[in-house]
């Protein structure tokens, strides 16, 4: 992924206007307005929207080759709140964890999935951008797609070749 400190103020922006609307929904939700707390939510979700996204590690880990470049891609199949809580639903397609479930909160300050990443002095090469980055919006359909091929993209060892693959899998190629 692309590092930058544009992009990393980008994430940034976007980290604080979802704080933001966070803060709007528990409003709503404590004032029981329950279209503002839906107007709010279905925000929230178009700034991580369903979709094939990448994670910032990807290409850039410690022990990385030429052979093996560590990519991380994932499938995000929406948001789910818990008690004002809301959490990324996403599935990797990377071995060892491919077809996998996972949940991350969105805004959790040191790990949410819009909070961006400063990591200057990371090896192998520094970092400075959002933590996840979309490559391409899903419907339900290619989401589900996605996940049911997610074994058969885990066997790429490079990003360029699993991307083809996930590509292949979408019927874009």
């Amino acid at each position: 992924m692309d590092s930058s400190q544009q992009a990393y103020d980008g994430a940034l922006d976007l980290y604080q206007r979802a704080q933001e609307l966070h803060a709007d929904f528990l409003k709503a939700e404590a004032a029981k307005d329950a279209l503002a707390q839906a107007e709010c939510g279905q925000s929230l979700l178009s700034m991580s929207p369903p979709g094939w996204w990448e994670h910032w590690k990807s290409g850039n880990e410690p022990g990385m080759t030429e052979e093996n470049d560590h990519w991380k891609f994932y499938v995000v199949r929406g948001l789910e709140q818990k008690s004002g809580v809301f959490e990324v639903d996403y599935v990797a397609l990377y071995a060892p964890h491919a077809g996998e479930p996972f949940t991350r909160s969105l805004l959790d300050p040191k790990e949410g999935f819009l909070v961006p990443i400063n990591r200057p002095a990371w090896e192998p090469r520094p970092y400075v951008g959002p933590r996840f980055r979309l490559i391409r919006p899903l419907d339900p359909q290619e989401c589900e797609r996605l996940i049911r091929e997610a074994v058969h993209i885990a066997v790429y060892s490079t990003r360029e070749a699993a991307y083809a693959r996930v590509l292949r899998a979408l019927g874009a190629v």
